[in-house]
């Protein structure tokens, strides 16, 4: 019986020393996790301003085709204005 006690004893030691590793495992993992998290979350940010900046410049493009379109007509009105 003392044989088998004193086995389970060593047993529940070297589970304790497992348990220990696995816990500094867990830890490591889940600050690695966290890291990978915010990296995500930082380039999910930059597609987003990505798309804000070429819709901002779509807007800018359309502007500057209204003015150019303006400028042409302007000048078309005053050629054919010094025309006649």
């Amino acid at each position: 019986m003392k044989l088998l006690v004193g086995h389970a004893y060593l047993n529940q030691k070297k589970i304790d020393v497992e348990i220990k590793k696995l816990e500094g495992k867990c830890v490591v993992l889940q600050k690695q996790a966290d890291s990978w998290s915010k990296m995500a979350e930082n380039f999910n940010n930059t597609l987003k301003e990505l798309g804000d900046i070429e819709n901002f410049n779509l807007a800018i493009e359309n502007d500057i085709e209204i003015v150019l379109n303006t400028l042409k007509n302007a000048h078309h009105d005053l050629t054919n204005i010094r025309m006649d």
